[in-house]
């Protein structure tokens, strides 16, 4: 078996689980077995990796009745351009949709905005190397989960005039702070050096 993958955000710990559906030659009419095959995999850039493994313990002659695919990285399933009922979604519409997930989740609490997604620009990590930007800053977040301010208070009462640091900001979507599980305005406590998307 072999695929070609690349990603264009970097999976440091990824592995396949590939799951085989099948039927022995002299099973039972519709009995069928499992066969469940994990390898791990070198980490996955935007570069094209090819990955070629083998498996083995199926019984001569077996009918193959169905075939899964699924790729993780730490644990975590990544979606593919092959992945079943695939959906594509512009940013705007992946982030209404963790919007909604996010409201559903939290029906009746009160919690404050948190960073969620964004589209960060290239220069932000070694910006970050240099000490740049490791202060965590505040800023107002609107019930749709945007931000066009950063201040370098909680109240919001010190803005901070920086081009570069305000376009990041404003790069970023927030799942918006809830008042008993509806949507409000907040305050969003930032440190970029410990964002994970």
């Amino acid at each position: 078996m072999e695929f070609d993958v690349s990603s264009e955000k970097t999976l440091g710990n990824p592995y396949v689980v590939a799951i085989f559906r099948f039927r022995a030659p002299d099973a039972a009419r519709g009995m069928v077995q499992n066969l469940i095959f994990a390898k791990n995999l070198n980490p996955i850039d935007s570069h094209t990796n090819h990955v070629e493994f083998e498996v083995d313990g199926f019984p001569p002659n077996f009918e193959l009745t169905d075939f899964q695919m699924h790729l993780y990285n730490r644990g975590v399933e990544v979606g593919t351009t092959v992945s079943p009922r695939r959906v594509e979604l512009t940013r705007n519409e992946a982030f209404e949709y963790v919007k909604m997930e996010y409201i559903a989740a939290h029906r009746s609490d009160t919690l404050p905005p948190v960073a969620a997604m964004g589209l960060l620009p290239p220069e932000l990590p070694t910006r970050l190397a240099t000490g740049d930007y490791n202060a965590t800053v505040y800023t107002k977040v609107s019930k749709d989960g945007l931000a066009n301010e950063v201040f370098a208070d909680a109240a919001c009462s010190k803005r901070i005039e920086d081009p570069f640091l305000l376009a990041v900001i404003r790069s970023i979507r927030f799942k918006p702070a809830l008042e008993k599980g509806r949507p409000a305005e907040g305050v969003a406590s930032l440190n970029l050096s410990k964002l994970t998307f």
